[in-house]
C-alpha cells in the first residue's frame, strides 16, 4: 500500500522513500526527476538524486529526520535530472556513487556527448549524425551544445561500477541491479525482491527510448521492458510521475507501454510503405499535441526506433533536396 509522507516527500513502501516529483500523470514528463531513499536495519542508500537546490534540501531534511547517512548512491543513467545533486551529496556525506560502466563516461563528463571521435568509438555513431538524420540544422546542434553546457552540465565523480546481477545490501534488505538499456546504454533498474519493488529510472517512458540513436535503442528498450514483466513487481517507481502499486496494475502498465510503442512501430511501417517521410513529418503523424519538449522526445524516440528497424532490414534512408527521408523496404 503506497502512502504519503510529509516534508514534500512522496510515495513509499516500508523502507523506500521518494522525493515527490511535480508530475502527477503517467504521460506527463517533468524535468525534475524523483530521488529514492532506501533504509533497512539502520543502513541507507539512494537511487538517483534529482536536480536543483529544492530537491537537495528535501533529501537532506529527510535524511536528518531519520538520522540516516547514505552509504551509496546508485544512478540509474547519465541524464542530468537524475544525477544533478550527486556531487553535492558526495561532498556532504562522503557517499560513494555507483553507475553502470556503459554510462560512466557521460556521468563523469557530460560534454563528451559532443566529442565525435569518442562517440564513434564508444557507441558507433555521433549525436551530429542523429541531428542530420532528423534534419535538424547545424545551428540547432550548436544551440544544443550551449544548452547542455549552460543548464545540464553536472559532472560527477564515479566511485564504483555496478553490473547486471549485482546485489547491494542494506542491513537485512537486498537490492538487485538489473541492466535495462534502451533509454541509455548503461541504464539500470534497482529491484527489491522481498518488497516486489522496482525503481526503473526512465525505462517506463510511454514513448519508448526517448533518446536518439546511438544512445537510445528501441530494440534494447523493448527487451528491457519485457524483462521487468518477467519479475514479480508489486510496485513500479520511475523518474517522473506517480509510482504504481499492485501486481496486476504494474503488469498492466508495463504491457500497455510495450503495446503502445509496438503499435507505433506497426504504424510507422504502414505510413512509410505509402511514401518516404522525414522524422519531423512522422512526428506530426504521431503527435497528439503537447509542448515542444514532448515533440523533441517523440522525434528522438522515432529516430531510435527507425535505427532498430533499419538494423532489421525493414527501413532505410534516402536524401532528396538536402533532406533525409526514411522509407520502408
Amino acid at each position: 500500500m503506497l502512502k504519503t509522507l510529509p516534508m514534500n516527500l512522496g510515495h513509499y513502501l516500508p523502507g523506500v522513500f521518494a522525493s515527490r516529483d511535480s508530475s502527477r500523470s503517467y504521460d506527463d514528463v517533468s524535468l525534475r526527476s524523483a530521488a529514492y531513499v532506501i533504509q533497512g536495519d539502520g543502513h541507507c542508500g539512494i537511487v538517483d538524486t534529482g536536480v536543483g537546490v529544492h530537491a537537495f534540501r528535501a533529501l537532506a531534511r529527510h535524511l536528518a529526520s531519520q538520522r540516516a547517512v547514505p552509504e551509496w548512491i546508485v544512478l540509474t543513467h547519465d541524464h542530468y535530472d537524475h544525477i544533478g545533486n550527486a556531487s553535492a551529496l558526495q561532498d556532504r556525506y562522503g557517499v560513494s556513487v555507483l553507475v553502470h560502466g556503459r554510462d560512466r563516461p557521460l556521468v563523469e563528463q557530460p560534454l563528451r556527448i559532443f566529442d565525435e571521435r569518442w562517440m564513434e568509438g564508444a557507441h558507433g555513431g555521433t549525436l551530429q549524425d542523429a541531428f542530420r538524420e532528423m534534419n535538424r540544422s547545424h545551428d540547432e546542434y550548436l544551440a544544443h551544445q550551449r544548452e547542455v553546457a549552460r543548464d545540464q552540465y553536472y559532472p560527477v565523480t564515479v566511485d564504483g561500477l555496478v553490473q547486471d546481477g549485482d546485489v547491494l545490501e542494506l542491513g537485512d534488505m537486498q537490492l538487485q541491479i538489473i541492466h535495462t538499456p534502451g533509454h541509455s546504454p548503461g541504464s539500470v533498474s534497482v529491484y527489491l525482491p522481498a518488497q516486489g519493488a522496482v525503481l526503473a529510472g526512465d525505462l517506463p517512458l510511454w514513448l519508448g527510448p526517448a533518446r536518439p540513436h546511438p544512445l537510445g535503442s528501441y530494440a534494447q528498450w523493448r527487451r528491457s521492458t519485457e524483462r521487468l514483466l518477467s519479475l514479480d513487481v508489486r510496485m513500479l517507481a520511475w523518474g517522473h510521475g506517480t509510482p504504481t502499486s499492485g501486481r496486476e496494475r504494474c503488469r498492466r502498465l508495463l504491457r500497455s507501454t510495450v503495446q503502445r510503442v509496438r503499435h507505433m512501430e506497426e504504424r510507422l511501417l504502414t505510413v512509410l510503405r505509402r511514401r518516404e517521410r522525414t522524422i519531423c513529418s512522422l512526428r506530426d503523424e504521431f503527435s497528439d499535441g503537447g509542448d515542444p519538449f514532448r515533440h523533441r522526445l517523440l522525434e528522438d524516440s522515432l529516430h531510435a526506433m527507425l535505427h532498430s528497424m533499419s538494423d532489421e532490414g525493414a527501413v532505410s534512408t534516402m536524401q532528396r533536396d538536402g533532406y533525409v527521408y526514411w522509407c520502408a523496404h
